[in-house]
């Protein structure tokens, strides 16, 4: 099953694959623009402000300045390159998901209500732009500055490294832990709004019946207690 659904996710996103690689790309030069800030300041304290040598505090200071802006542009692309993607992703899902419910058999509208429907249309698929635009360029970046951060760690001290990697297995776990809760929470998050979303619809589609029987304060509880 999830074989499946991963296969459907790459055939939406197979059109996209030069935008996400080229977002890739300046994802990985951010997170390495990213880890040499701290390594100019590294190097401006030991070689500028602890020595006193101001002859080298302008060339410091433009190393901080670039470092900072290679950053901000190539995070910027980043950023850019990867939401394009996800809109593009979202408007092409969107699209074969309306097809194949159009294509249904009447039958099927008889036990599929309009809300939930609606709600698969325009939150479901949010979501999932939501986690190619954010959640994994997010996630490739802080992967990229963990294996970088590594390097840096082995090259100044190897003892200290090997010892935070005691407190690695542990984290790890806690993640795991938490991401599972949080898939949960979210597959929650996701048919809440659906069933809310078909309450709210029924409810202003037949606002007449709703005013005439007085329910207005029983159908707002209702979409409450979601």
């Amino acid at each position: 099953m999830k074989n499946k659904i991963v296969n459907r996710l790459i055939s939406v996103a197979r059109p996209e694959l030069r935008l996400l690689a080229w977002g890739l790309l300046f994802l990985i030069l951010s997170s390495a623009a990213s880890l040499a800030f701290p390594q100019v300041i590294r190097w401006m304290m030991d070689n500028v402000l602890q020595p006193k040598n101001t002859d080298l505090l302008l060339p410091a200071v433009l190393g901080l300045f670039a470092a900072f802006l290679l950053q901000a542009i190539f995070g910027s692309l980043r950023y850019f390159l990867f939401t394009i993607a996800g809109e593009r992703m979202v408007l092409r899902l969107r699209s074969r998901l309306y097809e194949s419910i159009l294509r249904q058999e009447v039958a099927f509208f008889d036990f599929q209500r309009t809300g939930e429907l609606m709600s698969r249309l325009s939150s479901d698929c949010t979501t999932l732009q939501n986690t190619v635009s954010v959640n994994i360029s997010q996630g490739l970046r802080n992967l990229g500055q963990v294996i970088g951060g590594f390097g840096f760690m082995f090259y100044t001290s190897w003892k200290l490294s090997l010892l935070m990697f005691v407190l690695v297995p542990p984290i790890a776990v806690a993640a795991a832990v938490f991401g599972k809760r949080i898939r949960k929470f979210s597959k929650e998050f996701q048919n809440s709004i659906a069933e809310a979303s078909l309450v709210a619809n029924e409810t202003i589609s037949g606002v007449r019946t709703v005013k005439s029987f007085v329910q207005e304060a029983a159908e707002i509880l209702s979409l409450i207690h979601i």
